[in-house]
């Protein structure tokens, strides 16, 4: 959430979550053509998604593929689908500045 200021003198780092959908191949990027229906056209069962438990992917290529839909995917619908998921992804994810892993960044919500 680095949109927002960060707290003076805090005794923690600022939160860092990561991108999943770089390494993950067997996830769909979102595609632009409705939220509701995303997971469908994704190949998954929302009710599996649901139930968590009988699926039987890596827990890793769920995370990755439910942070395509639900934030992704959300951002894309509040942004009325105008933008590709390349461009998305350029304006929303970044290298780490402590790490070597690409982050979720939310820097440009204020633009």
């Amino acid at each position: 959430m680095d949109h927002l200021p960060l707290l003076k003198d805090s005794d923690f780092p600022p939160l860092e979550v990561e991108y999943l959908g770089r390494n993950e191949q067997s996830v769909l990027h979102y595609d632009n053509h409705g939220f509701t229906d995303f997971p469908t056209r994704a190949g998954w069962n929302k009710q599996d998604l649901f139930d968590g438990p009988r699926i039987s992917q890596p827990s890793r290529t769920v995370a990755a593929f439910i942070q395509q839909w639900l934030y992704f995917g959300l951002l894309s619908a509040f942004l009325n689908h105008g933008y590709s998921m390349h461009t998305l992804l350029e304006a929303f994810t970044r290298l780490s500045g402590t790490s070597d892993q690409w982050i979720i960044t939310t820097h440009r919500i204020e633009q």
